[in-house]
């Protein structure tokens, strides 16, 4: 940040690596091994907020505000010359310039994770001149092509604008103020993984940014991918298309609807219903969905009308800056009763939609047992016995989602249910020795191996899907 005296760093040092790190302690940074020093000064954070606005509102005498200190080259570091403050100030100069398409919109102040950055005020503040500029252009073609695609075959194009969108996300999501450096892996931690850690995004003056035209779209798309991928959108997509290649385009219908009056518009028509509701009181998604939410309006402005028309069946519009939280089904608070409650309301709704034959299948995860007690009575209560219960890897280790950032579990638990009728049974026995032997095969790598402790926390969690009222 910028004091009398020149500028000044929020932090002593930033560590890039093992046995390395950028001090900041003196005139000039300089690399070293890690010290033992001051932590950051907090007490300057809202100060460097509002220099980082008046930079963002055109005004230049602010840009060191926002000062290039290290640059990523290979395996190594290299301090920061001249010429990549230059480029930062180049693309300041395009910014103003230019008026980089992103929605100008105020922070939701009732949503949670902005609790502690709020002083930011609006959603294009949460970017640097460089990200702003990269992120607009992107999100600029974006609709160009969207709107060029749709006049030959509207449908076609606002599906291609859609996954194009979700990878903006992506870009938007790795290039923030709101990223950190993650030195144990040499990568960037993106904007909500401060969210899936601490609930809420983090502002610490410090962040680090990727090589958008170079790097980032490649990595977020891979769309030349072979066999090994990083997880891009477009082998993904391709696999999509492969398995649904024989479903006929008519026969499909997407609705938006609140799910505790889904019976008001259906009633014994669904043949399946796939359910995969908040992890009790894991994460609240309208709050972390609201990030992304500007970049998606912003992107599929000219073509919301083919997404959105005709498809909502409740109070809400895509033209509002806020995601719908009206009924939203989440466990956060004391008693897991109101979860288990809102839970049972919502699938006695789909059993009312299920034909008598049909399949229900609902995901779930969670480290506590209060939180399977709680689905596994709300099935209960709705009518619904479980006749299949079958183990996949569900995210990567590093994540631990579904352990608030904690070491957790690592696999989701694939409930598959029928409408409770007599007569109805299930082989127990068989059916746990079936969920032990596919358990061990749900690995991430071939070396890994299901922890001890995640296996008996599902075995129990197993217990409890079949035995609700049970006590202890």
């Amino acid at each position: 940040m910028l004091t009398d005296s020149g500028p000044k760093p929020l932090i002593p040092q930033i560590l890039l690596g093992k046995g390395v790190a950028l001090l900041l302690d003196g005139q000039r940074p300089r690399l070293s091994s890690p010290q033992t020093m001051g932590q950051m000064r907090k007490d300057l954070i809202d100060l460097w907020i509002q220099q980082h606005k008046h930079l963002m509102e055109g005004h230049r005498d602010f840009l060191l505000a926002n000062r290039v200190v290290a640059v990523q080259e290979g395996q190594g570091f290299r301090l920061a010359r001249d010429a990549d403050q230059e480029l930062l100030q180049l693309a300041l100069e395009e910014s103003i310039a230019s008026t980089p398409e992103l929605l100008d919109v105020e922070l939701p102040s009732d949503n949670r994770i902005y609790r502690k950055i709020i002083g930011l005020e609006r959603y294009r503040f949460l970017f640097n001149p460089r990200q702003a500029l990269a992120l607009g252009k992107l999100v600029g073609y974006v609709r160009e092509r969207a709107n060029l695609l749709s006049r030959s075959d509207a449908e076609f194009g606002a599906a291609v604008a859609v996954y194009l969108a979700f990878g903006l996300c992506r870009i938007a999501d790795f290039n923030s103020i709101l990223t950190s450096w993650n030195e144990r892996q040499g990568t960037i931690r993106d904007t909500l993984g401060a969210y899936y850690k601490f609930r809420e995004l983090k502002l610490d003056g410090v962040y680090a940014e990727a090589v958008v035209p170079y790097r980032t779209v490649e990595w977020v798309f891979e769309p030349d991918a072979v066999r090994e991928i990083a997880g891009g959108i477009c082998p993904v997509l391709k696999e999509l298309a492969i398995r649904l290649q024989d479903v006929q385009g008519e026969n499909i219908q997407v609705f938006m609807a609140d799910v505790l009056e889904l019976s008001h518009h259906f009633q014994d028509i669904a043949d399946v219903i796939n359910v995969d509701p908040p992890y009790f009181d894991v994460h609240r998604y309208s709050d972390f969905s609201e990030f992304c939410w500007p970049i998606l309006q912003a992107t599929l402005k000219d073509v919301l009308p083919i997404l959105f028309d005709g498809r909502i069946l409740f109070d809400w519009t895509p033209e509002v800056t806020t995601v719908p939280r009206h009924h939203e089904l989440i466990g956060q608070m004391s008693k897991e009763e109101e979860f288990e409650d809102q839970l049972a309301r919502a699938l006695i709704e789909m059993r009312k939609v299920l034909k008598e034959d049909g399949l229900f299948v609902l995901w779930f995860s969670h480290k506590e047992m209060r939180a399977w007690k709680a689905v596994a009575r709300a099935l209960q209560r709705s009518g619904f016995t479980v006749v299949n219960v079958i183990p996949l890897v569900s995210e990567h280790p590093t994540r631990s989602v579904t352990g608030g950032g904690k070491a957790g579990i690592h696999r989701v638990l694939v409930l598959v249910a029928r409408k409770a009728v007599s007569g109805l049974e299930v082989d127990r026995d068989a059916l746990r020795e079936r969920f032990l032997e596919q358990l061990r095969r749900a690995r991430l790598f071939p070396h890994e191996q299901v922890s001890e402790a995640e296996e008996n926390s599902l075995l129990a969690a197993l217990h409890i899907l079949f035995n609700p009222n049970q006590r202890g």
